[in-house]
């Protein structure tokens, strides 16, 4: 069975078009495949890709079945860093700080049709926030002004561009801007309201939001921001990636305050603000909703856990310093990941970036950067950070080979850090989309008018994560701008970039000093990381600039794929009838922000398919969902259609698959594609989906047999006159048939029946019956009886008008088969087959068959090397057990004499067994002469051994190694030995015959200790040096292994001194797996066999070795002069008696003159045995099956 995947894969940006796409499908044939996606408002082309997946950029929101947890406000964010906390933490850094704090809270609308619900803290949270009553609580774009309404916005709340009137849902890039300056200390107290810290905003709709504060006293030069995420990125453990302990800080986090934030009441938190560095610091409290906490002293490594989803933040600062501050959105534990981007650059080496990279692990984590100045690597040891500087003008890449965190921190030099001093944390690269809505991004603050920054001094930032064109539409709005994208999106401007440039960015188009809901995005589907912040290189050191910035929350994008997957039972890549397909719908949100909802409706294509009833199951990455059986709410077994099924709330990196299998029924004939339609809703726009599957129109689906008996277990084509036949249909497509009417005809005489076939077994599309046949009656048509007499040939068809479909098959009325023996015979000629009964009393026997024994196995290989003055040397060895054992020793050593020195004896084991010497070369050179010998041993003993060597006289440098093969045949374990010397250029080499299964051993000796270097297809087995100190027995010996073939080549790589090697083939155990019988006389008229009759041996065997199963590993052929007749290959063993049966393939004729021939083939391991024949009481033989037999139509008597 294959299974064949098309799919297409759906993304979108937040106010892009739709377009509809047709694509080109490749596997491993090329099949058509189109995928439609079609805007009921909008056409921007057609485009046809051959390739797997297909990219459209879109808005969806998250699946679930019918509604579950349907809030109408399931976005929520809470305020974090309350005001009276945030002054302490900026007074304790800075006591020249005043009691008041400046508060903004910046909101942009990055999906159209939102409502938002605005919950302040100070008088108690709404009980039920998607049925707000309190008067305080504001409601925008909910039709009713009463409760909120944006013409006339309440004190402190800005919009931009405009505040829309009539309070209908606000569109998409709307800015919404909370201002206010409050006393926090000595407390902040819940009067009067305020939009401030604690404040809980919820929407239908996704939302990018940022929080700034600073006290007007010192102003904007001790200040911060971060990016405020929704609950569903709340957490249960955080980890502080620096702390008030960091190496090479120069004093930014000199303090540094936890902040921690609950969603729910009865949240138990315990911080432990020393981490893994020393033991206390731990301390516990339970928050309530909205409620926060805050503590200093915080260390690197210090840890948050709670019960219940928190936010969590920090700020660190340079105590007494004027001024120095940062601020950073931590993220949760499981959050961290092996790569992430930095997009802000160095400005100069007076103004540094820099990247604290925190390792949470218990393990040392290896790093790899790429800037645009170049890429390395640097280690950070366990739950430690490491810096690491970034380079002017350029962003970074990181990638560790495990999960990690990082911050960056602006203006990090060591002589003066607190000029443009702000941090952002960097997002993971599995968190980044394509697309970012800047939530808050003014240049300056505003302090003089007109109203309004007053300059530009803080960028955005970008990198990407490959080449491409960065698109900046600066009032996030895709109807307004000069210049139109590829996918017809009106923007302001375009820059092409290249990986890793670090991008800054002012609007220099609406000069207003503000970069507030620019949307940035790339159309090729390239991921971007972005922050928000001050640029060193162009602001002033005081106010108005704000030393602050945030990092860009990547922007809502879903991906969505639907495949169709064809279970492809004849593998022909086209869906046939009775095959299934099983679709999917998976979603997964690439962002962190939650999705709301989404509907999706799925119209089947009735009359091509079939549902499998209880097939569709929700799978989701949030193990409330996950593996969960969707029943259907309506009148079909079928969940997607009559309105289909509403999913809600999908988390950040939530992926979740709805799966349903159809089957193709095909009831109003086949077509050539199968169309599956959805409709996907989004609330604001539907789209209409078109999956189209090829089908195979130009198969023959039906197949009609005859059978020798109503088991329908043997196929036949010829009966005896006056048989039954026996009928089966096979038709795939038609599944609950019941019963199909076939006619037979007998196309000799005319003579037609109509057979009615019933399903067996029920839903199976296999449809049998039968019908009496005679050679006497039945002449009439549609009477019950087919007359059909000897040589009448017979026709059985199907046809489906619906699927003009027919099929049929074929028999013919034949003799009565008889069967003749051929007996296995040395009468005329050894192994022969003759028509003879065999008589005699003494049994011709053939030779043992036994299997090859594949190929020679390495068993163990033990080597060593001495230095000493000695005429002696052993090694321990160890021999292990198995059939066919064979030693080989290779001895390396130096003749500094005249040929004099040699080894004298070689011994294995307890047993002192003595091992021959295959072969000894020398090479006869100035100075140094290196010997290389090869002795063998077979049948060495079982187990540990002391291999001992024995020289003529002493010498100091030897190297000895030892191998045991197994596999090895007994009696020629080896071939001719080779051997070859040689010197400076030239290279070990040596060119030896061999073949399959043998392996091909060689040993060479180099007078040097440089050490060698084996050929590219050889195995080195050891390579040893001698007196690496230098002397004039410098030494080294290795030896190496290769799979034989014809021609094997060992070489090594040396370059320089002579040197001496030898190499032998080792030879496999060699089988006699087959013997053969050859029919003598040959045949004297044509002989007729008869296809689907069966042929059999009956040979009785000699069991030499061994043990033979009931089914043995044997097989045989019957050949007509060189010609298959049958292969033989049913084996069953019983009672000393192998029987070989197999079925006639065709109908075949052996002509007179011609000889048959049986080939008998053991692959059985572990038994030999002989054949036994020409004998009385063993009379092997074969069984042809025949109709050459004479035929009595008629016979009469005569008086």
């Amino acid at each position: 069975m294959s299974r064949l995947d098309f799919f297409y894969r759906l993304k979108r940006l937040p106010g892009f078009l739709w377009v509809r796409y047709n694509s080109v499908w490749i596997g491993s044939e090329l099949q058509k495949y189109r995928i439609k996606i079609d805007d009921q408002t909008n056409l921007a082309g057609v485009l046809f890709i051959k390739r797997i997946a297909v990219f459209l950029l879109i808005v969806l929101t998250s699946f679930n079945l019918v509604s579950i947890c349907a809030q109408p406000y399931p976005v929520t964010f809470y305020i974090p860093l309350p005001e009276g906390d945030i002054r302490n933490t900026l007074d304790g850094i800075n006591s020249a700080t005043g009691n008041d704090i400046t508060t903004v809270i910046s909101l942009v609308t990055i999906e159209g049709n939102a409502v938002l619900v605005y919950d302040h803290w100070e008088d108690g949270y709404e009980a039920d926030i998607n049925n707000p009553i309190q008067a305080s609580t504001l409601v925008f774009g909910d039709n009713n002004p009463a409760n909120g309404d944006l013409s006339t916005p309440p004190a402190g709340l800005s919009c931009f561009p405009i505040c829309p009137a009539g309070d209908a849902p606000l569109s998409v890039g709307l800015i919404l801007t909370f201002k206010n300056t409050m006393s926090a200390f000595p407390t902040r107290g819940n009067s009067p309201l305020f939009f401030d810290g604690k404040d809980r905003i919820s929407s239908n709709r996704s939302l990018s939001l940022s929080r700034a504060a600073w006290s007007p006293t010192p102003g904007t030069v001790l200040a911060g921001a971060v990016e405020v995420v929704d609950t569903s990125a709340y957490g249960l453990c955080f980890v502080a990636p620096v702390g008030e302990n960091t190496a090479d800080q120069f004093s930014m986090f000199q303090r540094t305050d936890f902040y921690v934030m609950a969603a729910e009441d009865n949240t138990l938190v315990t911080i432990d603000v020393n981490g893994p560095t020393a033991g206390g610091g731990i301390m516990m409290m339970t928050l309530n909703q909205g409620q926060g906490y805050t503590v200093s002293n915080v260390l690197e490594g210090a840890t948050i856990k709670a019960t219940k989803p928190v936010q969590a933040h920090l700020i660190t600062g340079d105590v007494g310093a004027n001024y120095e501050s940062r601020w950073f959105t931590l993220y949760p534990l499981d959050f961290a990941d092996q790569t992430y981007y930095n997009p802000v650059a160095s400005a100069s080496t007076n103004d540094l970036t820099s990247v604290f990279l925190y390792n949470p692990t218990t393990n040392p984590l290896n790093v790899n950067y790429n800037t645009l100045s170049g890429s390395g690597s640097f280690m950070i040891p366990v739950m430690t950070s490491y810096r690491f500087d970034m380079p002017i003008g350029s962003g970074a890449r990181f990638s560790g080979d495990g999960n990690f965190f990082a911050v960056a921190v602006v203006d990090s030099d060591a002589g003066g850090n607190l000029t443009h001093d702000w941090g952002l944390t960097l997002f993971p690269e599995n968190y980044l989309t394509s697309s970012v809505v800047v939530g808050w991004g003014p240049g300056a603050d505003d302090i003089s008018g007109p109203a309004g920054p007053d300059a530009n001094y803080s960028p955005v930032w970008v990198i990407a994560a490959q080449p491409t064109t960065i698109y900046v539409d600066w009032d996030g709005n895709p109807t307004t701008g000069a210049l139109t994208d590829p996918n017809g999106k009106k923007y302001d401007q375009d820059f092409s970039v290249s990986a890793y440039q670090s991008l800054r960015l002012f609007d220099n188009v609406n000069n207003d000093n503000d970069q507030t809901g620019a949307r940035i995005y790339t159309v090729d589907g390239t991921k971007i990381a972005a922050a928000w912040g001050q640029d060193p290189s162009v602001s002033v050191a005081g106010n108005p600039a704000f030393d602050l910035g945030t990092s860009i929350s990547p922007s809502l994008v879903l991906e969505s794929f639907k495949k169709a997957q064809l279970v492809d039972d004849d593998m022909d890549g086209l869906l046939d009838p009775g095959e299934s397909i099983i679709y999917r719908v998976i979603v997964r949100n690439l962002s962190q922000r939650t999705v709301s909802m989404v509907t999706v409706e799925d119209m089947l294509p009735t009359d091509d398919v079939t549902y499998v009833v209880m097939s569709t199951t929700r799978y989701s990455s949030n193990p409330l969902f996950n593996n969960i059986s969707v029943p259907d709410s309506g009148s079909t077994p079928f969940p997607l259609d009559e309105g289909g099924i509403t999913l809600m709330h999908l988390e950040g990196g939530q992926t979740d698959t709805i799966e349903y299998e159809v089957s193709a029924s095909f009831t109003m004939g086949i077509p050539d594609v199968v169309i599956n339609n959805a409709m996907v809703n989004t609330g604001e726009s539907i789209f209409n989906i078109d999956v189209e599957v090829p089908v195979d129109n130009s198969f023959n689906p039906c197949s009609v047999d005859f059978y020798t008996d109503n088991t329908f277990s043997s196929i036949t084509f010829n009966y005896e006159p006056n048989n039954t036949l026996y009928l089966q249909v096979n038709i795939p497509y038609l599944i609950n048939g019941g019963a199909v009417n076939l006619v037979l005809e007998n196309t000799d005489n005319g003579d037609f029946e109509t057979v009615t076939l019933t399903e067996t077994p029920a839903s199976s599309g296999i449809y049998q019956g039968s019908l009496t046949s005679s050679n006497s009656s039945g002449g009439g048509q549609e009477n019950g009886i087919l007359l059909a007499i000897l040589g009448h040939s017979i026709s059985a068809t199907y046809t489906n008008t619906q699927y003009a479909n027919t099929c049929s098959a074929m028999a013919i009325m034949t003799p009565p088969v008889q069967i003749k023996p051929l007996y296995l015979s040395d009468s005329l000629v050894g192994q022969g087959l003759d028509r003879t009964i065999p008589w005699d009393a003494t049994a011709a026997i053939t030779a043992e068959l036994f299997p090859g024994g594949g190929p020679v196995i390495i068993g163990n290989t033990t080597s060593d090397e001495i230095e000493d003055d000695d005429n002696n040397f052993s090694v321990s060895h160890e021999t292990m057990a198995g059939d066919g054992r064979l030693m080989l020793v290779g001895i390396s050593y130096i003749d500094n004499a005249t040929n004099s020195r040699q080894v004298n004896t070689v011994t294995y084991g307890p047993a002192l067994q003595s091992l021959s010497r295959v072969g000894s070369i020398v090479r006869n050179a100035d100075g140094t002469r290196p010997v290389t010998e090869l002795w063998s041993l077979v049948d060495p003993d079982v187990g540990m051994g002391d291999l001992a060597v024995t020289w003529n006289e002493a010498h100091e440098s030897k190297v000895v190694g030892v191998m045991t093969f197994n596999n090895v045949d007994q009696s020629t374990p080896l071939g001719n030995p080779s051997s070859a010397t040689g010197d400076d250029p030239d290279d070990p080499s040596i060119l030896i015959s061999s073949a399959m299964d043998e392996l091909v051993f060689d040993v060479v000796t180099w007078s040097n200790n440089w050490g060698l270097s084996a050929g590219p297809d050889q195995t080195e087995q050891w390579n040893l040096q001698v007196d690496p100190s230098g002397g004039s027995d410098d030494l080294t010996g290795a030896a190496s292994t290769q799979s034989g073939a014809s021609m094997v080549t060992m070489s090594w790589n040396e370059h320089r001194d002579p040197w001496a090697q030898i190499a032998v083939a080792i030879k496999p155990v060699a089988g006699n797996p087959t013997e053969s019988f050859t029919q003598l006389p040959t045949m004297c008229q044509d002989f007729e066999l008869i296809a689907g009759t069966t042929v059999t041996a009956t040979l009785y065997l000699n069991i030499l070795t061994g043990s033979m199963p009931a089914t043995p590993s044997i097989t045989g052929v019957l050949k007509a002069n060189g010609s298959l007749i049958a292969n033989l290959s049913n084996a069953s063993f019983t009672g000393g008696i192998l029987t070989l049966a197999g079925v006639v393939a065709s109908d075949d004729t052996v002509s007179a003159g011609q000889a048959v021939s049986l080939e008998v083939t053991t692959a059985q391991a572990g038994v030999t045995f002989e054949i036994e024949y020409d004998v009385l009481n063993k009379p092997s033989r074969i069984d042809l099956p025949t109709t050459s037999v004479i035929s009595i139509d008629a016979l009469a008597l005569y008086d």
